[in-house]
């Protein structure tokens, strides 16, 4: 059964969005940078909230008997949006790889559905030159390791050549994927499990064509991770970003700054809390790296994990600024894109968190609003969703932006569109009340579909300390 309506979506008015929607205020006693001084670390509460923004458009897709995740998407043809992820005809059976065109309205195009054996996921897409590139991960089958299948599509979403990237001794797996050095080829972080190894990030060469060309490994600490790639400015490198495992067992944030052969001239560690880690960087300018991830609290501070968003130096990787973004859901920034004007906008996904137990108003425990696909329409209020933040070059926070579907979304990616929007994909759980037909009986039916969201572009800016 297709899907052809969205429904259990939230209305949107300006009036309750400006005194009633989700907004965030910093903890600190200091309140916000004012002219171009700043404060080196703040720590904002989002503040709980059920009314939504506005989006250009939103767009579900799938079939209510499956599952479809989107991971990654990019601008086409003007004002079109190609979408990749991986679709399940029914829960139990084994993804399939799906692309989705949509057009600039948010309606579907058309849809191509690949068999790769052994997917577990799509990681990204990207163009190369009149065509796209797909980075996808495959699962252990037989006597075969995990590896990382790479696929070339023409326009229409037809693959033209598939191959397989595997490590000869352990499991790899992809987590992103750049332009390489001089535009020529790609650079592909990823990261590996062998026996009698710790865990620990790799940095591929990739040709034009996606083979493997050479690697270099990162073993360092009790066990690592890279997450994801950025190019320093003027093709001065690149910076990879990840967590590292400490001595005590804690997980650091970890930053590499690496040369264009991936050898590094500077690594650091970022200890927050009782573990850390960045889940994406983006170039700010040559002087200037935006990265973002998350911090767990220490387990005595009561407190969620807090989105983490941080400015460092890019010839050292000292601190410039930092903010923190906690609340009653457990907060990641998942992504981070840097405007040409300066403005950095942050993809902060919140998921409710299901030990915590709502309070009436007398202060009494109430029932958990974990998430149950067998509830009734309306039972559960608390949804997952992503929250879209504008920040400008000092941390400060400019809007905050919250964007709900369905019964909770689950944001993965940050992209920009060819008129400035600001796009969200992931996947959301949708629900949907099915009338009684002949013999069969009304019913309530749920499923996780993929999910494509236009946000508007950020308000134009001039950087009043910007000489």
């Amino acid at each position: 059964m297709r899907v052809k309506r969205v429904i259990n979506k939230f209305l949107i008015y300006t009036v309750f969005y400006l005194f009633m929607g989700v907004v965030a205020f910093p903890l600190t006693a200091q309140a916000q940078s004012r002219g171009c001084n700043f404060e080196s670390e703040l720590i904002f509460k989002i503040k709980d909230g059920r009314i939504g923004a506005y989006s250009v458009w939103d767009a579900v897709y799938g079939e209510i008997e499956g599952i479809e995740r989107f991971a990654s998407a990019l601008p086409v043809d003007g004002s079109d949006t190609l979408a990749v992820g991986e679709v399940y005809d029914t829960p139990d059976s084994a993804p399939k790889l799906t692309l989705v065109k949509f057009d600039y309205r948010g309606r579907d195009v058309w849809t191509k559905v690949h068999e790769i054996k052994g997917l577990s996921g799509a990681v990204k897409i990207l163009p190369v030159g009149d065509n796209f590139m797909v980075l996808a991960n495959v699962g252990a089958s037989g006597k075969k390791r995990p590896g990382v299948w790479v696929g070339t599509f023409d326009q229409a979403g037809e693959l033209l050549k598939g191959g397989m990237i595997n490590h000869p001794t352990g499991a790899l797996q992809a987590s992103d994927i750049v332009p390489g050095p001089g535009g020529q080829g790609f650079l592909m972080s990823a990261n590996i499990e062998a026996r009698g190894e710790a865990p620990h990030g790799a940095l591929y060469l990739l040709g034009s064509k996606g083979q493997a060309l050479s690697h270099r490994e990162y073993a360092a600490g009790l066990g690592n991770r890279l997450n994801a790639l950025a190019p320093a400015y003027e093709g001065n490198g690149y910076l990879a970003s990840g967590y590292i495992e400490a001595e005590d067992g804690r997980k650091a944030g970890w930053l590499l700054r690496l040369n264009d052969d991936g050898s590094i001239i500077w690594q650091q560690q970022y200890v927050r809390g009782s573990g850390a880690q960045f889940l994406s960087v983006s170039r700010f300018n040559e002087q200037y790296f935006v990265v973002s991830g998350f911090a767990d609290p220490h387990a005595l501070e009561g407190t969620r994990r807090a989105g983490w968003v941080m400015m460092v130096e890019a010839r050292n990787g000292n601190m410039v600024w930092q903010r923190y973004y906690t609340g009653s859901y457990k907060y990641s920034a998942r992504d981070v894109l840097v405007d040409n004007d300066g403005l950095i906008s942050v993809l902060l996904d919140g998921q409710w968190d299901q030990k915590k137990k709502p309070k009436s108003a007398d202060g009494e425990a109430q029932e958990d609003n974990t998430y149950d696909p067998t509830r009734d329409l309306g039972e559960r209020k608390d949804f997952d969703y992503a929250n879209l933040l504008t920040i400008d070059p000092r941390g400060n926070l400019r809007s905050s932006d919250p964007f709900y579907n369905g019964e909770g979304s689950d944001a993965a990616q940050l992209y920009f569109g060819k008129r400035g929007e600001r796009m969200i994909v992931g996947s959301t759980k949708m629900v949907y009340s099915i009338e009684a037909v002949a013999d069969q009986l009304a019913m309530i039916k749920r499923s996780e579909e993929g999910w494509v969201l236009a946000a508007s572009p950020s308000d134009p800016y001039k950087d009043p300390c910007k000489r």
